[in-house]
C-alpha cells in the first residue's frame, strides 16, 4: 500500500508540471523560465497589435484575426499553476483588446472607451505580476 501511494504522490506531482525550479523561477513543463514565454508572447502581441491600430476601420478583421491566433495559443499553453498570476490578466488583457478591437469595428465608440479602460487595468496587473516571474539576482 505504502508503494502505490508513493507512486500516486510521484504521478500526481510530475502530471502537474514543475511549479518551481531549484533556483525558485517558474518553469514551463520543458524547463523553459515562464517569464521567456511570456515575453515571445507579449512581443508578438506588440507587434499584430501596432498592426491593428494603424488599420483603418474597414480593414481591421485581417489584424484582429492575427490577434486572436495569438491569444488562442496562449490560452491553449500549458501553462504551470505558478505562472497564473500573470497569464490569467495576460489573457484576459487580450480578450478585452479584441473585444474593443471588434467594437471599434462596429462603431461602438461607447463600448471601446469601456473595453480600453478594462484592458488597461488587467495589462497592469500582468505586468505587475510577470515582475515576480523574473529571477531575483539578490
Amino acid at each position: 500500500m505504502r508503494y502505490v501511494m508513493m507512486f500516486l504522490i510521484v504521478a500526481l506531482v510530475t502530471s502537474c508540471g514543475p511549479l518551481e525550479g531549484d533556483d525558485g523561477v517558474c518553469r514551463m513543463g520543458d524547463g523553459t523560465p515562464v517569464y521567456e514565454v511570456l515575453i515571445d508572447y507579449a512581443d508578438d502581441w506588440d507587434d499584430a497589435l501596432d498592426i491593428a491600430r494603424g488599420s483603418p476601420r474597414i480593414a481591421i478583421g485581417q489584424p484582429i484575426s492575427q490577434l486572436q491566433g495569438i491569444r488562442r495559443e496562449a490560452r491553449n499553453e500549458n501553462w504551470p499553476s505558478c505562472s497564473a498570476p500573470a497569464t490569467d490578466p495576460m489573457i484576459e488583457y487580450m480578450d478585452l483588446t479584441i473585444d474593443a478591437l471588434l467594437a471599434f469595428q462596429r462603431n461602438d465608440d461607447t463600448e471601446v472607451t469601456r473595453l480600453v479602460r478594462r484592458s488597461n487595468v488587467a495589462f497592469e496587473e500582468f505586468e505587475n505580476n510577470l515582475d515576480a516571474l523574473f529571477p531575483n539576482d539578490d
